[in-house]
């Protein structure tokens, strides 16, 4: 997971917030995203619908903004089609989901389980992002280490610190549970400073400085489901694969010294810059796990794995401001 650029208000190319309203009685006029939060609002707080913290009701209410086209194809070029949570790209092997980060119609988890949800963040733009279908549904993963199926993915989860703080009603005010959410937000995180990136693939939560491992990392690896098998063993692969360019690049420096040849020369030149250009590409806005390889690179700026490459002036720090 990495930090994703996010606006204050919701971009005016949006036009399902902006400029697509409907006529309400006494000539007040609201975007669609304004008129289907009111109707979320009016259908969750009525009791005929829910009542003592469940759903009395078969009636559904049907969140329809936030799948828009115009979202949706804003929300790809914002996550660059990759998931928000996992950072795998998607475009070429699964639709993507539109998650919503606080849950709307439940909140359902390990010792809680609330009905309604956010309701009220049904069309917040704060509140989407996009995730695979394996971080965002639950379903039974291998994980490394442990032998039996593990059911992971968000689904419904919205874990706090302190159930005492969790706001239940548009009412409420969201500040009050900030402090106490253990969920990475790609828009409002940091969320190297919660996981580190093995170079096995695995992930862990990262050791704050009070010594003890990040709750947000912690949960946040479980919930997102950040740890499976699957997952775990394409990481590794993609960092075996630049470890693999890292190690041709020395061995093409180290040939270049004793060729003597100028068509020779020219050719190991070109090869060498051929393999720095594929570097790059795995430092690309569309490139998968961003967060493992700038944490690779950063673990070893100074080691020797990139001792040959800096003496010929290819210093692969320069990739992190690509």
């Amino acid at each position: 997971m990495i930090p994703v650029a996010h606006e204050a208000d919701p971009p005016a190319t949006l036009k399902v917030f902006h400029e697509k309203t409907v006529r309400r009685k006494g000539g007040v006029r609201l975007t669609r995203a304004a008129s289907e939060t009111e109707r979320a609002i009016a259908h969750f707080t009525n009791a005929a619908h829910y009542a003592g913290n469940k759903k009395v009701s078969k009636e559904n209410f049907v969140f329809r903004i936030y799948s828009e086209k115009e979202v949706s194809d804003y929300l790809d070029g914002k996550f660059n089609k990759k998931c928000g949570y996992c950072e795998s790209a998607m475009a070429h092997v699964t639709p993507k989901d539109i998650d919503h980060y606080r849950p709307k119609a439940s909140i359902e988890g390990a010792g809680y389980a609330y009905h309604p949800g956010y309701y009220w963040l049904g069309a917040n733009w704060h509140n989407l992002v996009v995730a695979c279908p394996r971080c965002n549904r639950s379903a039974g993963h291998e994980v490394p280490g442990v032998n039996d199926i593990q059911q992971l993915g968000k689904a419904s989860q919205f874990p706090l610190l302190r159930e005492g703080v969790r706001v239940r009603s548009h009412t409420g005010v969201l500040d009050d549970e900030e402090q106490a959410r253990l969920l990475l937000h790609p828009y409002f995180d940091q969320p190297g400073d919660h996981l580190e990136f093995g170079e096995d693939g695995l992930v862990r939560p990262r050791i704050q400085p009070d010594g003890r491992p990040s709750e947000k990392g912690l949960h946040s690896i479980e919930v997102y489901a950040l740890q499976r098998a699957a997952l775990v063993e394409q990481r590794k692969k993609t960092l075996d694969d630049f470890d693999f360019l890292v190690r041709d690049a020395a061995h093409l420096i180290a040939m270049h010294a004793h060729v003597r040849n100028a068509r020779a020369r020219r050719s190991n030149e070109a090869q060498l810059q051929l393999v720095f250009v594929k570097m790059a590409g795995f430092f690309g806005a569309k490139a998968p796990y961003q967060a493992m390889l700038r944490q690779y690179l950063e673990r070893h700026r100074g080691s020797r794995r990139f001792a040959a490459l800096r003496r010929a002036g290819l210093d692969l720090m320069d990739l992190l401001a690509a």
